[in-house]
């Protein structure tokens, strides 16, 4: 008995242990960004979250950046909005607010919780989010603010009050690299002049296809490509694949036009040439441009006369 009793004690202790170890946890404030290699002109999302949070009621967070490589283009919070006052926006009309406005290289976010709203007692919970765009080649930094305070509600006997967490501020600033990719783009057609949708282009490096597009129009366009050496596949139902290897130095804009050859001897466009093409060519036997029952397609070698040189023309290359 005085075993069993023991082994409890023991477990008990364990509970509470593990119980205050878990409620001591500092208070944390950190910032998280959804990419640190971006090209010029991407978007860079950062959120600011709270970790180990109690009753908290409010919040002063500020984050620097570097103004020269990043273009602040909107941030907000991340909470109900009827549930809290953003204190930025409820005094927009004041005339004195440098301590609540933005800076060269800085941004706010203040808010508090209206009343009997619920109070932030979260392990984690992302309170803003903040979205800039690359402006320039080099490393961009950003980093929460030392000034930065959680506002915590205490209740003492029925008395409320507000007192600063103090959290632990992530100390290290983000690096966002802002690299100078370029972009493969162009014009294609089609040697008949068809048209050129559900052409699909490929971009390879190394056999490997990093992007595709599926055309709707004669235009194309890869972009964020890096330095180095290319390979552009374009394929289409019943014409010739195009293949052209290529080399993008240094984030330029590489122009490439080409046109699209049809294959002359796959005369239903149907990608292969077969029996039905030969049948096809065979039923006009004969014919000269201008007869009735005519058809470009069937005279292959486009001397107006179908004749058995165009049926070779199939019958040697028949799958």
């Amino acid at each position: 008995m005085k075993k069993i009793v023991k082994s409890m004690c023991i477990i008990l202790i364990g509970l509470l242990s593990t119980s205050i170890f878990s409620y001591a946890q500092e208070n944390e404030l950190t910032l998280k960004v959804n990419k640190e290699k971006v090209a010029i002109e991407d978007e860079i999302l950062v959120n600011i979250m709270a970790e180990n949070s109690e009753n908290i009621a409010g919040a002063n967070i500020q984050i620097n950046y570097d103004g020269q490589k990043m273009k602040l283009i909107t941030k907000k919070i991340l909470l109900e909005e009827e549930n809290i006052i953003n204190i930025q926006c409820a005094n927009r009309d004041l005339q004195d607010l440098d301590k609540l406005q933005d800076g060269e290289g800085t941004s706010k976010i203040i808010f508090g919780f209206k009343k009997n709203k619920a109070l932030i007692n979260e392990k984690q919970k992302a309170l803003a989010t903040f979205i800039f765009k690359a402006k320039e080649v080099g490393e961009g930094r950003i980093a929460l603010g030392i000034e930065s305070q959680l506002i915590q509600e205490k209740n003492s006997n029925g008395a409320l009050d507000y007192v600063y967490t103090n959290p632990k501020i992530q100390q290290e600033d983000t690096i966002i690299y802002i690299e100078n990719k370029g972009k493969i783009s162009g014009n294609v057609s089609t040697s008949d002049g068809f048209n050129i949708d559900n052409t699909k282009i490929k971009l390879l490096k190394d056999a490997t296809e990093l992007q595709s597009i599926t055309l709707k129009n004669n235009t194309y366009m890869f972009t964020n490509v890096e330095d180095g050496s290319y390979t552009i596949i374009a394929e289409k139902q019943g014409y010739e694949t195009f293949q052209k290897d290529i080399m993008v130095v240094a984030g330029q804009n590489f122009l490439l036009d080409f046109e699209l050859q049809r294959i002359k001897e796959d005369i239903d466009r149907n990608g292969k040439i077969e029996l039905e093409d030969l049948v096809f060519m065979a039923s006009r036997f004969g014919l000269e441009k201008d007869e009735a029952g005519w058809h470009d397609d069937a005279d292959v070698n486009k001397d107006h006369i179908i004749d058995m040189r165009d049926i070779l023309f199939i019958s040697r290359t028949l799958e």
